[in-house]
């Protein structure tokens, strides 16, 4: 059976990855990939796709490491590159870190050469605090989802904010700021990780 998925990996492994912690995670990635047998999973040829990761103190780094893992294989299911999907990612805590925008990877090596320089306990420090989630929305669209960082008009946009909960910080701006990016069009998705997992 061939399936046409807007999001490849979101809607089957982020589901079901909801409140499991990192022990589990890459456990439940190789069920699942057992059973992509059973389907075919057809990407749509162009999208553009941009990830806010939470790396607040409460996301511990094994399970910083696994959400790292998860969105590897998540694009490994796409074609990278200017004519094709194009991906952004940004970590958040208290502050919001750009990793990469839309145009700075032109294929799959360098998205996962960047995802692989975060996967260092060094780079999870650099962060830590608090759970900023509406920061990381605001730099989604005004600086992320922008055509002056690569995003192109006529393309499907889609969001996805991998957390382990609820924000504690400005977190009266966080749906008002998700609002803002739903009415430009864009798709959003939240796919819950961790421990401490706080629907």
């Amino acid at each position: 059976m061939k399936i046409h998925c807007l999001v490849s990996y979101a809607l089957v492994c982020g589901v079901i990855s909801v409140a499991l912690g990192a022990s589990s995670f890459a456990g439940e990635l190789r069920h699942l990939a057992r059973r992509q047998e059973s389907f075919e999973c057809i990407p749509p040829p162009r999208v553009e796709i941009a990830f806010c990761l939470d790396a607040s103190k409460s996301i511990d780094f094994d399970e910083f490491k696994a959400i790292l893992g998860f969105l590897k294989e998540f694009i490994t299911a796409y074609k990278i590159g200017p004519d094709a999907t194009q991906v952004a990612l940004a970590t958040f805590s208290y502050e919001t870190r750009i990793i990469f925008d839309l145009n700075d990877n032109s294929d799959l090596d360098g998205i996962i050469g960047d995802i692989d320089e975060l996967a260092s306990k060094k780079a999870k420090e650099v962060q830590g605090g608090r759970t900023n989630t509406s920061g990381c929305l605001y730099k989604l669209k005004d600086e992320i989802l922008t055509e002056e960082n690569g995003m192109r008009a006529d393309v499907e946009k889609i969001a996805i904010v991998v957390t382990d909960g609820r924000p504690n910080e400005d977190k009266e701006l966080t749906v008002p700021y998700a609002n803002n990016i739903k009415n430009d069009g864009t798709i959003i998705f939240a796919i819950g990780v961790g421990k401490r997992l706080k629907p």
